[in-house]
């Protein structure tokens, strides 16, 4: 160590010396340090005369050549001011010192220590300072071709200028501080190596120059020009420019950051490019000059502190990170980020794939922007002004900004040359000034972020603008002009904040939206995917509009006009808060099903003058309107259905071609309006009301349907339906004004009520096995009504007028029934035609009103439970039947047919009028009549026949039956039958001064083959036989009047008993008993007149007091059973056609006692002549008082005569000749002696009375007189 630092002070004190005094005269001396003592200028000085740098003797080794050895690794070497070339040996020395030229290259030449040279030149090799180098002079580094590397760890100072050239390597730090001349060749830094200019630096090789070394540092303190070439110089260490640079040719690329604070100007034409990952800071002092191009690949950090301009910018990666202003004329932004402060260019290029990021930062354009590839993101609030042209030309290029951004539009941002989709996404917000416009000629552009415009927006054939994801407001009067589209979609708003927006095309899909409150037209064709209309939208379509995805939603008081065409293809609408469609066009519903929803405060779809065409299944649901003023369509089987409370009210035309509209929930109001139903199709109301206003009208051949809890509700005047179906047990027509039916009325089930009218003007027909219920309302129907099963129900006053025909046509019973205690009626103004063999039952409370027409029972039975009230003609071929109600025959009324009037428990109550020519069956119940009423054919199994008058009568003028064991009532009312009745079982009890008449025309055929019968009565009530009574049945059997009774016909006993068991009159009339009958008087009869004829009598006392007694029937035996009077004015009448007694000759029976007072009547049968003494009994009793008081008849043949002859038990007649007194069969003196000698005797038995008449008298002797000479 001793060594080297005293060769160094020897060194320094001769290199003072030499430079003092021998600079000049050594300057041009030259040697090179390889060893060599060949030449003078190389190892010369040394092997001469042992002077100059290597005079030294460095080691004690051995000499080459006679010269001393090259200095070593301890040597500090003076080279004074020689010119020294190396290279051609390695060195190692410790230090070293020159003033002259340190030239060479090639070996290593290692200084382990420091150096201080003057002019110093490296052309090739390694250079090796260990200490510091310091260059008084200038350098020359490198050489063409060559490749050298300068280690100056310790750092080295050329305090002149340099000159670069070749390959070079810098290891340390190099501090230039004169002039640079760089004219070929590359650099290289390495590990932590700095580059400091602190003079001018002048860059003038072709080709390409390159300074490498990623984390080294070139620092640039002065002038820095590149010129003459057009290559580029790439500068990958960091760039510390103080100074200033200027690219005058050619460019210039720096790659590893660095700091700015001079100008930079860079000639147009040429470039100067920042490149690679780290950060450029441009500080105060920073400016960027020239009509060249600055590319600014790498991140830019600029704070100047005052505004900054650039004429012509490239950004590529990285970010510009701005605070301040920066001034731009042509920019091109292929990526990266512009990060805060404010760029304001004239013209910007985005090219480029990559991602151009506008963060927190302001980038306005004043001339043309073209945005030809690549995403651009506006972060933080980035904000893009356009107040130039900026033209959107790449294919499928988007914008963004997370965090928010901003694109402020004040000139024309044009979307031309690229077929894709252009996007500003969700967060970035796109305001179109006034005097801005929105130009999209080709492809799509999208604004996903929202904004407003109040300019200009022009989209041209092709072409589109689409809004998506966030909404997107138009302010004032905005069209959108050219042929493209505006398309809404995922999650787009379209919002007219005021004034009227008009677009020529438009798609709206089903995740976007429509927004007022201002108005949005659409000229010529609306592709509706599931648009929603909210916040007071009111959108008018006036072209065509396509409906295709769904749903399409109106809310919040918006409004969908349609003035064109729609094609409905979509599934579903939605309406809420009073948001509402109004069509003025035609809208065609075709392909799936439709779903149209109401919800949260509803809304509408109004058909103002347009046409809506369903041709496919639409449904709805909610609360909400479909209001139509226009016409209505449905073809295509289309079943159309209001479900959830959805309404619709229907004011226009309506036209169901084909399908089904189903009205459900809700009211559903059809007014001033027309409705076609054809056949097959049909309105069907299962659970709604269809409210009918004034004047709506329901035509065609199909059906208004109303099911299930469906209504009908008429609030209007008229309504006129075609063709009405009601059929649900809930189902309500509800007449609050009256409806007409024209051509049919299905009625299956439910009910017709309210305070108007129904009107069927064609068929009404009940089908199905259900309930017809008519309350509080009026059905009146005209035309043919077919009652083909169910039960029709009158309630609350209900009405039913028939002025048509009702045809009862029910294959199994059925009931028109009503509730009780109401004025329910059934008013027949036509026919009712009972064609039915079942039965048919008009029951409750339910009132027929037969005022005209007829009423034809053509088969089956037609059952009154409630009541038949009959002014015109009923014709009954089959039964009608009054049960539990009530039939009033008025006097118009008339009965015809074959068939059976019955009543089984009900009223029948006839009026005078005409006969009732069928059969009249009084099962039970109550027969009433007015007047004379006539049955041509009458039943009676039961019931009462009454009347409030007695003197009201029943004629019975054909044939009669009394049937049945129960009693029947006769009740203030006259029964009388003038045909033929048979009274074959029951008894019948007369009331309230009843009475019954056996008809001179009558006949009665009375009595049971085993049971008694009685006619019993009170009061007044009495039994009057005119006719022929008669009781040829059952001979145990007992037929009993147990009522006054009288006779002036026949009463015939002919079998059984006939008993009067109350009084008995007769003064004309028979009273006839057959062989094994009776006729019974319970009390004491008194006869005035007539035959009392037959076999047997029964009485405690029979007083004949008139007529005659007539035993057994030509001839025959009569008993008396009890006592009998013949009283003056009576006869008995004994006829004689034989012997026998009893077979040949009549007997009278007397068990009592026998009072003969009146006359004898004596006649002859078949030719029959007693002969004289033939002897005849004609009457028995148990005692006799009186004799006969006149016999006829007596005298027989001419000179026959028989002669009474009393006994205490018996008469007797005894055949004698007339005249003979004296019993000798002669008529001469003797008898006449006798006659003289008795005459004037009296008493019985006498054989003087020849007449028999209790004296004798004149008589008696004319009698002889008379007969004088016979059978003498």
């Amino acid at each position: 160590m001793n060594r080297k630092i005293g060769f160094c002070l020897i060194v320094a004190s001769l290199l003072s010396a030499w430079h003092v005094g021998s600079a000049i005269a050594r300057s041009t001396l030259s040697l090179s340090w390889d060893g060599d003592c060949g030449s003078d200028n190389r190892w010369n000085a040394c092997c001469r005369d042992g002077t100059g740098p290597f005079k030294n003797n460095f080691s004690t080794g051995e000499s080459t050549a006679g010269c001393p050895p090259l200095p070593g690794e301890s040597d500090t070497v003076d080279l004074e001011d020689y010119t020294v070339q190396f290279g051609q040996v390695a060195v190692l020395i410790a230090g070293l010192s020159s003033t002259g030229l340190l030239t060479g290259g090639g070996l290593p030449f290692e200084v382990s220590g420091s150096a201080g040279l003057n002019n110093f030149e490296l052309f090739r090799g390694e250079f090796t300072v260990g200490g510091g180098l310091q260059v008084d002079g200038d350098l020359k580094w490198g050489s063409s071709g060559q490749s050298s590397n300068l280690h100056v760890p310790l750092g080295a100072t050329v305090a002149g200028g340099a000159t670069f050239e070749g390959t070079l390597g810098l290891h340390g730090e190099l501090t230039i501080e004169g002039d640079l001349s760089w004219s070929s060749g590359n650099l290289s830094l390495y590990s932590g190596s700095v580059l400091t200019n602190e003079g001018k630096i002048t860059i003038s090789h072709s080709p390409d120059v390159l300074i490498s070394g990623f984390g080294n540092r070139w620092s640039i303190k002065d002038q820095f020009i590149k010129q003459q070439d057009v290559g580029q110089m790439i500068v990958k260490p960091q760039v510390d420019l103080s100074g200033s640079m200027m690219i005058r040719t050619g460019s210039i690329r720096i790659d590893n950051g660095g700091n700015i604070a001079g100008p930079i100007q860079t000639s147009e034409g040429s470039s100067t490019i920042f490149q690679g990952i780290e950060t450029v800071n441009f500080v105060s002092g920073a400016a960027l000059g020239g009509n060249g191009l600055y590319h600014f690949v790498a991140p830019i950090r600029m704070n100047t502190g005052s505004p900054m301009s650039v004429q012509n910018l490239k950004k590529t990666n990285g970010y510009i990170d701005l605070i301040g202003l920066l001034n731009i004329g042509k920019f091109e932004l292929q990526n990266g980020s512009l990060t805060s402060g404010k760029f304001k260019v004239d013209d910007l290029l985005l090219s480029s794939v990559g991602v151009k990021n506008v963060v927190a930062a302001e980038l306005e354009i004043s001339g043309k922007g073209k945005w030809e590839n690549g995403a651009i993101f506006l972060e933080q609030q980035g904000l893009l002004i356009n107040r130039g042209e900026f033209l959107m030309s790449g294919n499928n290029d988007f914008m963004n900004a997370p965090g928010g951004g901003t694109i402020e539009n004040h000139g024309v941002f044009k979307k031309s040359g690229g077929t894709g989709n252009s996007r500003v996404f969700s967060s970035v917000v796109f305001n179109n000034h006034p005097s801005g416009a929105i130009d999209v000629g080709t492809g799509a552009l999208e604004l996903r972020g929202g904004g407003l415009s109040q300019g200009d927006v022009k989209i041209a054939n092709g072409a589109t603008l689409r809004i998506t994801e966030t909404p997107y407001r138009f302010s004032g009067t905005t069209a959108v002009s050219g042929g493209g589209l505006m398309a809404v979609q995922l999650v787009g708003t379209a919002k007219s904040e005021s004034g009227t927006l008009t677009i020529g095309r438009l798609l709206v899909d089903r995740f976007s939206f429509l927004e007022g409150p201002g108005s949005i037209v659409v000229s010529s064709n609306f592709e509706n995917q599931g648009a929603t209309l909210r916040s007071r939208a009111s959108v008018l379509s006036e072209g065509q509009m396509a409906m295709t995805t769904s749903p399409t939603q109106i809310t919040d008081h918006s409004e969908l006009i349609t003035n064109g065409t729609t094609d409905w293809t979509s599934s579903s609408i939605g309406l809420s808060g009073n948001g509402r469609w109004k069509n003025f066009g035609t809208v065609n519903a075709t392909g799936s099903q439709k779903t149209v929803s109401f919800s949260s405060g509803g809304g509408a779809i109004v058909n103002e003058t347009g046409t809506i065409n369903f041709q496919t299944n639409t449904n709805f649901s909610g609360l909400g309107l479909l209001i139509n003023e226009g016409e209505l369509n449905l073809t295509n089987g289309a079943a159309v259905s209001f479900l959830l409370n959805a309404s619709l009210q229907q004011l226009g035309d309506l036209n169901l071609n084909s399908g089904s509209l189903s009205l459900q929930t809700a009211f559903h109001t059809f007014r001033n309006s027309t409705t076609n139903i054809a056949s097959g199709a049909s309105i069907v109301v299962p659970s709604g009301t269809l409210v009918a206003g004034v004047d709506s009208e329901f035509r065609g051949e199909g059906f208004v349907s109303i099911e299930s809890a469906g209504a009908l509700e008429t609030a209007g005047f008229g309504v006129r339906m075609s063709k009405l179906r009601l059929n649900g047990s809930n189902a309500t027509v509800d007449n609050l004004e009256n409806l007409t039916i024209e051509n049919e009325l299905n009625w299956i089930d439910g009910l017709m009520k309210g305070p108007g009218e129904c009107e069927v003007l064609g068929a009404l027909n009940l089908n199905g096995p259900l309930f017809k219920a008519i309350s509080s309302t009026k059905l009146i129907t005209r035309g043919t009504t077919s009652w083909n099963d169910g039960y029709p129900t009158l309630s609350g006053g209900a009405t039913w007028e028939n002025f048509g025909t009702l045809n009862i046509l029910t294959t199994v019973s059925r009931d028109l029934l009503s509730v009780s205690g109401q004025n329910n009626r059934l008013l027949n103004f036509g026919t009712i035609n009972h064609n039915t063999p079942t039965t048919t039952e008009i029951s409750g409370a339910a009132t027929l009103s037969h005022d005209q027409g007829a009423i034809n029972v053509n088969q089956g039975k037609l059952q009154i439970d409630g009541k038949l009230i009959a002014q015109a003609p009923i014709n009954i071929e089959g039964v009608l039947e009054v049960g539990m109600g009530e039939l009033d025959g008025l006097t118009s009324a008339q009965f015809s047919g074959s068939g059976t009037l019955r009543i089984t428990n009900g009223l029948f109550r006839l009026f005078s009028g005409s006969p009732v020519p069928v059969l009249v069956h009084l099962a039970g119940g109550s027969q009433r009549g007015v007047g004379v009423n006539e049955f041509t054919n009458f039943r009676w199994s039961g019931g009462t026949l009454a009347s409030t008058f007695v003197t009201d009568r029943l004629v019975l003028s054909g044939e009669s039956l009394i049937d049945n064991p129960a009693v029947k009532s006769l009740s203030t009312r006259t029964l009388e039958n003038r045909g033929f009745m048979i009274w074959d079982n029951g008894s019948v009890q007369m009331t309230n001064d009843a009475r019954f008449i056996n008809g001179s025309a009558g006949t009665m055929d009375i009595g049971n083959q085993t049971a008694n019968i009685s006619l019993t009565g009170s009061g007044a009530s009495d039994f009057l036989n005119i006719g022929t009574v008669r009781k040829q049945v059952g001979p145990n059997s007992e037929f009993v009047f147990n009522v006054p009774s009288s006779n002036s016909g026949t009463i015939s006993a002919e079998a059984g008993t006939i008993r009067f068991a109350q009084s008995f009159s007769m003064n004309i009339g028979i009273l006839r008993v057959g062989p094994g009958g009776l006729i019974h008087f319970n009390l004491p009869t008194s006869i005035n007149g007539g035959i009392i004829e037959g076999s047997k009598v029964k009485a405690a006392r029979l007083n004949m007091s008139g007529g005659k007694v007539s035993p057994g029937q030509s001839p025959g035996r009569l008993t008396i059973e009890g006592d009998f009077e013949l009283g003056e004015a009576a006869d008995l009448v004994i006829e004689i056609a034989g012997l026998q007694s009893g077979t040949e000759h009549d007997v009278l029976e007397v068990t009592g006692q026998a009072i003969l007072a009146g006359g004898l009547e004596i006649a002859l049968l078949d030719g029959f002549e007693p002969e004289i003494g033939d002897e005849f009994q004609i009457a028995t009793f148990a005692s006799r008082q009186g004799p006969f008081s006149r016999i006829v008849g007596a005298v027989q043949s001419g000179d026959i005569v028989l002669r009474v002859r009393y006994g205490a038990t018996d008469v007797r007649l005894i055949a004698m000749r007339v005249g003979d007194a004296n019993g000798d069969h002669c008529a001469d003196d003797s008898d006449l002696a006798l006659i003289l000698a008795a005459f004037g005797a009296t008493g019985l038995n006498l054989p003087e009375d020849l007449n028999d008449d209790g004296i004798v008298d004149d008589a008696d002797l004319a009698l002889v007189l008379a007969a004088f000479g016979s059978g003498c």
